[in-house]
């Protein structure tokens, strides 16, 4: 539920950046999250070079509460490629989602 959360920020990044993101953002609303939801606790950073991350804070049952599952973004190479997104968690491997398999 966490991923799912965060997901379509990816989207709403990868247009900031496309545009020329020219300060630095730190806000889950501006990147079109609401502040907080009943899942998660959101932590956003994207910086003027590409490089990003959106995080969810897990809310729920002891198995997840206070573990982390969020996206990352590399900065854009100065030969114009853009960077890739890679999931991470600290979730334990039974519960991760299988596109996020890499610890935090």
């Amino acid at each position: 539920a966490g991923l799912a959360e965060i997901t379509p920020a990816k989207v709403n990044i990868e247009s900031m950046i496309a545009e020329g993101v020219t300060t630095a953002i730190s806000s889950a609303t501006d990147v079109g999250l609401q502040a907080s939801s009943d899942r998660c606790a959101y932590t956003v950073s994207v910086a003027t070079t590409g490089e990003s991350t959106v995080s969810c804070a897990l809310k729920g049952n002891a198995q997840v509460a206070g573990q982390k599952i969020q996206w990352e973004r590399a900065a854009d190479t100065t030969a114009g490629v853009n960077g890739g997104w890679t999931c991470k968690t600290d979730v334990a491997e039974k519960l991760r989602p299988k596109t996020c398999d890499t610890a935090i």
